[in-house]
Parts: structure tokens; sequence; C-alpha cells
């Protein structure tokens, strides 16, 4: 039995698809690369090319339902031409997923008027999405919205600096000064993660960590930043988008958690405080610790430790 005939029949069972899979290692070689290499053994379009075309797309993170229609179509299209040439087969698989593509319709982009608006790009590998991500930023920018980048997956890191260098490439900042403006910020953030890059011990707290470190750094680099901690404008559990970046939330704050954060936020509704011991007071489900933390992070800026008044 071919490989094909073995993969289709092995996904018409369920439990049996790790099995197959389980033996294709995923590549960070661009879906064109891969796909030109086969031009060197290329004989026709037969079973031994679509085993391999189907391989590539499996590596590619093609679905395999969507591997299999693409090789069917691909066969059908080519029987008739039994002298058919590499590039005429190539242009015929183009023909294929572009069909494929434009069956389904493209919607109007839908904003959030409450909020940011996400968009979430996934493709093959060098399909272009790092590509279209910038040129759909050097677009919006140029509307008059902010964006920002965040990399995620397999190559989130490579991810990330082709980011940093389009970003700058498509004016959404100028990299060398947010490098400037932010770059004790950005060092200490670029210091903790190489630490732990480079600890072969490193724990999963820490390699958990490590993605928001990286989501920091992309976010400092654009020329955004956090905001301090505000004891009258932060929410309980949201970050809030300011003009210049981000307004953390109280729950950002270690060990303070939501019932606290949110009785907070409750108890300073039409309070002007005159100290921190007013605001510590009024807040009781904040401990000393919370307190402390707070004002090393700098939400009490301008107030003083005590309301009592200072004669001599």
């Amino acid at each position: 039995m071919s490989f094909l005939s073995k993969l289709k029949e092995a996904f018409s069972k369920k439990e049996d698809k790790a099995q197959y899979l389980a033996g294709f290692q995923k590549t960070n070689e661009t879906f064109g690369d891969a796909l030109s290499k086969m031009e060197y053994e290329f004989h026709g379009c037969d079973d031994d090319f679509l085993e391999q075309l189907t391989i590539i797309l499996l590596e590619s993170d093609v679905g395999i339902e969507t591997a299999d229609l693409i090789c069917d179509k691909l066969k059908e299209k080519c029987k008739d031409f039994p002298s058919l040439t590499f590039h005429w087969t190539m242009n015929f698989l183009m023909e294929i997923m572009k069909e494929i593509y434009d069956e389904y319709e493209d919607v109007p982009v839908q904003w959030n008027e409450n909020g940011t608006t996400v968009f979430f790009l996934e493709g093959v590998n060098g399909s272009g999405k790092t590509t279209t991500a910038a040129k759909l930023a050097y677009m919006w920018v140029n509307q008059g919205k902010k964006v920002a980048f965040i990399g995620a997956g397999v190559s989130h890191k490579r991810c990330i600096e082709q980011f940093v260098e389009l970003g700058a490439q498509v004016t959404l900042c100028d990299q060398k000064k947010s490098i400037e403006d932010f770059g004790d910020y950005a060092d200490t953030l670029r210091r903790r993660i190489r630490e732990i890059e480079n600890n072969k011990d490193a724990t999963a707290v820490e390699q958990d960590l490590m993605t928001t470190l990286e989501v920091c750094y992309e976010f400092c680099l654009r020329g955004f930043h956090f905001e301090p901690i505000d004891i009258y404008r932060s929410d309980a559990t949201k970050f809030i988008v300011t003009e210049n970046g981000l307004l953390p939330p109280f729950t950002s704050v270690r060990g303070l958690g939501e019932t606290a954060a949110l009785d907070t936020v409750e108890k300073r509704k039409g309070k002007d405080f005159t100290s921190v011991e007013e605001f510590s007071l009024c807040c009781n489900k904040l401990s000393q610790t919370h307190i402390d933390q707070l004002r090393a992070l700098g939400a009490f800026a301008g107030l003083p430790e005590t309301s009592q008044l200072t004669l001599f």
C-alpha cells in the first residue's frame, strides 16, 4: 500500500492520527524552498511526487484534509499532461491553492469600538505573514491608528526580531529613538531574557515568564511604555490603553487579588485622598505589603505619608 493510501486510511480513524503525524518534523525551511528542492528529483506528477508534496504540506502545518484535497486536485489536473515539466506543475499547484483560498469570501474588518482590535495571522512557513503584518501596520498607522506587534509560536523569537526591523522600516517608530528613550527599561528586560535563555536549569515558571518578557521588550521598542499604577485611574483587573502606553490594573501588583482590587476601586469613588495613610485606612482590604509595593511603583506620587500637620 502506498504512503498516500496509508495516510488516508489512518485518518479515517481518529485514534491513529498521532501515530502518522509523529514522524513529521517541523522545520523552519520556507514552503517555497522545500518545493524548489523537489525539482531535482521530479519525474512527473506521480505517487512519489505527491507523497513528498503531502509531507511538505503537513510539515508546513497544512491540515491533512486540505493537503489531501490539494494533492487530489493536482493529480486530476496533471493527468492529461504526461510530459508536464516541474515549472508547469508548480503553476498548477499555485492555481489550485488560490482556488481553494478563493472559496472563502473576504469579510470587512470588524473593529472593536470598546477597546483593542486583535488580528491573528496564520500560515505556512515563508507564506508572508510577517510582511503582511508590516504592510497592514503601515496602512493603519497612516490612518491614525496605533499598532503593536506580538510574535508567538515555534519561531516567535525570530518573528519578534523581524517585527522590530520591519516596524522601523514602515515608520511605526524610530527604532533608535525608542531604545534611547526607554533604554534602561529595555536593557533590564533584555538582560533578564538572556539570563533565562542561558540558564540550562531555568524553572518552568521562568520559562513561562520568557513570553511575557519578550512581549514587554517588543512593546518597549515600539515606543510605548507602562505608566505607574494610579490610585485614582487604574482599573481593578484590566489594563487601560492611554495615549502613550498602558495603565496597569491593581491586580498587576504581586499578591494583590481580584477581591481586594475590586474593593479598592469601589471605596476610592468620590475620594480625594490627602495622604497614603488615609488611602490605606479607606481601602482596608490592602495589606501593608500591598501599600509598600504601590509606594515602590510610584502610585502615591505627590501624596504625603500622613495627614497630620507638622507645626515645627
